[in-house]
Protein backbone atom coordinates (compact mmCIF):
# COMPACT_ATOMS: atom_id res chain seq x y z
CA UNK A 1 0.00 0.00 0.00
CA UNK A 2 1.76 2.99 -1.65
CA UNK A 3 -0.06 5.72 1.16
CA UNK A 4 1.36 3.97 4.02
CA UNK A 5 5.24 3.54 2.82
CA UNK A 6 5.03 7.73 2.98
CA UNK A 7 3.86 7.66 7.17
CA UNK A 8 6.76 9.14 9.09
CA UNK A 9 6.51 6.83 12.14
CA UNK A 10 8.12 9.29 14.53
CA UNK A 11 4.98 11.75 14.25
CA UNK A 12 2.50 9.09 14.28
CA UNK A 13 -0.22 10.88 16.47
CA UNK A 14 -3.63 8.80 16.13
CA UNK A 15 -4.36 5.13 13.89
CA UNK A 16 -7.59 5.28 13.22
CA UNK A 17 -9.16 1.70 12.38
CA UNK A 18 -12.24 1.18 10.40
CA UNK A 19 -13.72 -2.03 9.46
CA UNK A 20 -13.06 -3.16 5.64
CA UNK A 21 -12.60 -1.64 2.09
CA UNK A 22 -15.98 0.22 0.81
CA UNK A 23 -17.20 -1.62 -2.01
CA UNK A 24 -17.71 0.86 -4.53
CA UNK A 25 -15.01 3.30 -5.37
CA UNK A 26 -12.58 2.11 -2.90
CA UNK A 27 -9.42 4.20 -3.07
CA UNK A 28 -6.69 2.25 -1.14
CA UNK A 29 -6.93 4.88 2.10
CA UNK A 30 -9.65 4.07 4.62
CA UNK A 31 -12.57 6.62 4.79
CA UNK A 32 -11.40 8.42 1.59
CA UNK A 33 -12.97 9.00 -1.64
CA UNK A 34 -11.86 9.33 -5.20
CA UNK A 35 -14.19 12.65 -5.68
CA UNK A 36 -14.71 15.49 -3.36
CA UNK A 37 -17.92 15.50 -4.09
CA UNK A 38 -18.24 11.68 -2.79
CA UNK A 39 -16.19 12.65 0.26
CA UNK A 40 -18.77 15.77 1.42
CA UNK A 41 -21.38 13.40 1.00
CA UNK A 42 -24.22 13.57 3.79
CA UNK A 43 -23.59 9.80 3.80
CA UNK A 44 -19.66 9.58 4.24
CA UNK A 45 -18.41 8.63 6.87
CA UNK A 46 -15.29 9.88 6.24
CA UNK A 47 -16.54 13.61 6.16
CA UNK A 48 -17.25 12.91 9.63
CA UNK A 49 -13.69 11.61 10.75
CA UNK A 50 -12.03 14.63 8.90
CA UNK A 51 -14.47 17.13 10.75
CA UNK A 52 -13.64 15.19 14.38
CA UNK A 53 -9.79 15.55 13.98
CA UNK A 54 -10.61 19.71 12.90
CA UNK A 55 -9.99 19.69 9.40
CA UNK A 56 -11.06 22.73 7.78
CA UNK A 57 -12.93 20.95 4.87
CA UNK A 58 -13.75 24.28 2.37
CA UNK A 59 -10.36 25.21 2.38
CA UNK A 60 -8.71 21.51 1.62
CA UNK A 61 -11.25 20.92 -1.25
CA UNK A 62 -9.66 24.29 -2.38
CA UNK A 63 -6.31 22.88 -1.55
CA UNK A 64 -6.19 19.47 -2.83
CA UNK A 65 -7.68 18.23 -6.10
CA UNK A 66 -8.73 15.16 -4.90
CA UNK A 67 -9.37 14.11 -1.15
CA UNK A 68 -6.16 11.64 -1.31
CA UNK A 69 -4.24 14.38 -1.66
CA UNK A 70 -5.52 15.73 1.88
CA UNK A 71 -5.48 11.95 3.71
CA UNK A 72 -1.28 12.02 2.24
CA UNK A 73 -0.72 14.97 4.38
CA UNK A 74 -2.75 13.30 7.24
CA UNK A 75 -0.64 10.78 6.87
CA UNK A 76 2.49 12.83 7.04
CA UNK A 77 1.38 14.87 10.11
CA UNK A 78 0.68 11.33 11.82
CA UNK A 79 -2.62 10.70 11.34
CA UNK A 80 -3.41 7.18 9.50
CA UNK A 81 -5.92 5.51 8.38
CA UNK A 82 -6.12 1.64 8.56
CA UNK A 83 -8.66 -1.46 8.19
CA UNK A 84 -8.86 -4.22 10.19
CA UNK A 85 -8.99 -5.77 7.06
CA UNK A 86 -8.36 -5.22 3.37
CA UNK A 87 -10.50 -7.68 2.43
CA UNK A 88 -14.18 -6.45 1.83
CA UNK A 89 -16.39 -8.55 4.76
CA UNK A 90 -19.32 -6.77 4.00
CA UNK A 91 -21.43 -7.77 7.08
CA UNK A 92 -20.77 -8.47 10.21
CA UNK A 93 -17.40 -10.08 11.38
CA UNK A 94 -17.78 -13.80 12.64
CA UNK A 95 -14.21 -14.78 13.45
CA UNK A 96 -14.94 -18.22 12.14
CA UNK A 97 -15.27 -16.66 8.87
CA UNK A 98 -13.30 -13.74 9.01
CA UNK A 99 -10.54 -14.25 11.46
CA UNK A 100 -7.52 -14.89 8.85
CA UNK A 101 -8.59 -11.45 6.97
CA UNK A 102 -7.85 -9.63 10.57
CA UNK A 103 -4.53 -11.59 10.86
CA UNK A 104 -3.49 -10.49 7.51
CA UNK A 105 -4.40 -7.10 8.04
CA UNK A 106 -2.52 -6.99 11.25
CA UNK A 107 0.65 -7.75 9.72
CA UNK A 108 0.31 -4.72 8.18
CA UNK A 109 -0.99 -2.10 10.79
CA UNK A 110 0.86 -3.79 13.69
CA UNK A 111 3.99 -1.44 12.97
CA UNK A 112 1.62 1.41 12.98
CA UNK A 113 -0.81 0.59 15.89
CA UNK A 114 2.09 -0.25 18.15
CA UNK A 115 3.83 3.41 17.46
CA UNK A 116 0.51 5.69 17.66
CA UNK A 117 -0.04 8.12 20.98
CA UNK A 118 -3.62 6.93 20.31
CA UNK A 119 -5.66 4.08 17.84
CA UNK A 120 -9.31 4.47 17.50
CA UNK A 121 -11.18 1.66 16.46
CA UNK A 122 -14.57 2.38 14.93
CA UNK A 123 -17.47 -0.11 15.57
CA UNK A 124 -16.62 -3.57 13.66
CA UNK A 125 -12.69 -2.80 13.93
CA UNK A 126 -13.32 -3.34 17.86
CA UNK A 127 -13.00 -7.47 16.61
CA UNK A 128 -9.13 -7.17 16.29
CA UNK A 129 -8.84 -7.70 19.91
CA UNK A 130 -9.93 -11.05 18.45
CA UNK A 131 -5.47 -10.93 17.14
CA UNK A 132 -4.21 -8.45 19.26
CA UNK A 133 -5.25 -6.38 22.42
CA UNK A 134 -6.73 -3.27 22.12
CA UNK A 135 -6.54 -1.81 25.67
CA UNK A 136 -4.80 0.90 24.89
CA UNK A 137 -7.13 1.87 22.19
CA UNK A 138 -10.88 3.35 21.88
CA UNK A 139 -13.26 1.70 20.75
CA UNK A 140 -15.99 3.63 19.56
CA UNK A 141 -19.10 4.04 17.18
CA UNK A 142 -18.69 4.00 13.92
CA UNK A 143 -18.94 7.71 12.04
CA UNK A 144 -21.48 6.37 10.18
CA UNK A 145 -24.47 8.67 9.87
CA UNK A 146 -26.83 5.71 11.06
CA UNK A 147 -25.58 5.92 14.31
CA UNK A 148 -25.65 9.95 14.68
CA UNK A 149 -29.87 9.61 13.86
CA UNK A 150 -30.15 6.11 16.51
CA UNK A 151 -30.92 7.60 19.85
CA UNK A 152 -29.08 4.61 21.09
CA UNK A 153 -25.84 5.84 19.62
CA UNK A 154 -26.43 9.91 19.10
CA UNK A 155 -24.46 10.72 22.45
CA UNK A 156 -21.87 8.73 21.79
CA UNK A 157 -21.49 9.33 17.36
CA UNK A 158 -21.16 13.29 19.25
CA UNK A 159 -18.58 12.86 21.54
CA UNK A 160 -16.60 11.12 18.85
CA UNK A 161 -17.39 12.58 15.76
CA UNK A 162 -18.75 16.09 16.05
CA UNK A 163 -16.93 19.13 14.73
CA UNK A 164 -13.32 19.03 16.02
CA UNK A 165 -13.77 15.95 19.08
CA UNK A 166 -11.09 13.79 17.92
CA UNK A 167 -8.84 16.98 17.88
CA UNK A 168 -10.05 18.56 21.55
CA UNK A 169 -10.15 14.99 23.22
CA UNK A 170 -6.55 13.40 21.77
CA UNK A 171 -4.41 16.77 21.52
CA UNK A 172 -3.93 16.26 17.96
CA UNK A 173 -1.71 18.98 17.16
CA UNK A 174 -1.50 19.58 13.28
CA UNK A 175 2.78 20.42 12.45
CA UNK A 176 2.02 20.88 8.46
CA UNK A 177 1.78 24.13 6.96
CA UNK A 178 0.09 22.42 3.98
CA UNK A 179 -2.87 21.26 6.28
CA UNK A 180 -5.92 23.14 5.92
CA UNK A 181 -7.10 22.78 9.93
CA UNK A 182 -9.32 24.79 12.43
CA UNK A 183 -6.32 23.27 14.58
CA UNK A 184 -3.28 26.04 15.18
CA UNK A 185 -0.28 25.25 14.12
CA UNK A 186 2.66 23.93 16.16
CA UNK A 187 5.80 22.77 15.87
Amino acid sequence: MRYLENIDAKRLQVVIVGKDPFPADATNIPFCKPTWEQQLASNCSGKYVLRSLGVDLVAAQKTYSTPSGLFEILGLDGIVFLNASYDLIGAKIIKSKHLKYLLEAHKINKAFIQRARTVVYCGEACKVKWVDAVNSGLCVVHPDIRNRANPRTFQRWAATWGDNALRDKLGIVNHSNSLPSTTKLEG
